[in-house]
């Protein structure tokens, strides 16, 4: 089954058969592209933070004699992962009207899903790492799959970083609408035995509490921040972390580690590492 036009007329036979070889076309497309190897890794061999933005490669190779008619992996309309065929990700709702390409003997195609490309986000459903520690796994609608893990991370140091801008917060049960200063959110964590920085894109305000639960994990707030940037690994506990502003919000951040090393971070306004 493949998607119609709302004006396809099933009594009209010039239509149906244009459907059936419709069908057909892409039933042939799709038994091609299962011929091909897919190899789907993402951008870490470790857990993920909670939340953490995340990149996926897609790598396609043609490994027969001849060449193949494939939905082309460049069209939007083949671009998303699928977990269960009852999902909207299915071959079954791909258009009639679905771009090919012929790919060669030999020949890869490489695609990448960047989280942050919010455009490629939206089309791939891939908006990062869930903020619900477990594993996950993700399968390409032409073929391969990849699976990965978020696991619970545990709060060593954090910051709010005030900056030059402000939210007005409303709510049917506050009859004053309340303004508060925003605050960028950097946390320090251990994740998988490893010692992590991180820096939330979204803000939260100054009054926000960044605390660790009775356990000692991170939890409140990691979807607050979501998504959140990996800024540095570094080889002992994080003691402290301190982080200032310039006029344009972007931040300086500084931190100390058990060990006695000591570092400085400098974030563009994307809150990348320069």
């Amino acid at each position: 089954m493949v998607i119609v036009d709302d004006d396809y007329d099933e009594h009209d036979p010039a239509q149906v058969a244009a459907h059936i070889a419709a069908e057909d076309r892409i039933n042939r497309l799709m038994i091609n592209s299962k011929q091909l190897a897919y190899t789907l890794t993402v951008d870490r061999n470790t857990p993920y933070f909670p939340g953490e933005t995340m990149k996926v490669e897609i790598v396609i190779t043609n490994p027969t004699a001849l060449p193949l008619e494939i939905p082309n992996p460049n069209d939007p309309e083949t671009q998303c992962f699928t977990g269960h065929v009852e999902e909207w990700c299915s071959p079954q709702f791909l258009p009639l009207n679905v771009q090919s390409m012929t790919i060669q003997p030999g020949q890869v195609i490489t695609l990448t899903v960047d989280s942050e490309d919010k455009a490629a986000s939206k089309r791939w459903g891939v908006v990062g790492a869930s903020t619900v520690p477990q594993k996950y796994g993700f399968r390409y609608l032409l073929g391969g799959s990849v699976e990965f893990e978020v696991e619970k991370p545990l709060l060593e140091a954090s910051a709010l970083v005030p900056l030059h801008t402000f939210t007005t917060l409303t709510s049917p049960s506050v009859k004053q609408p309340r303004t508060e200063q925003d605050a960028a959110m950097i946390v320090a964590v251990q994740l998988a035995g490893e010692h992590v920085i991180l820096v939330g894109k979204k803000d939260g305000g100054t009054t926000f509490k960044i605390k660790a639960e009775n356990d000692g994990t991170f939890k409140h707030g990691t979807g607050l921040g979501a998504p959140w940037i990996r800024l540095a690994t570094v080889s002992s506990k994080i003691t402290e972390i301190t982080a200032t502003t310039d006029a344009d919000d972007r931040i300086t951040l500084k931190y100390a580690t058990a060990n006695g090393t000591n570092g400085t971070i400098y974030l563009d306004k994307n809150r990348h590492p320069l």
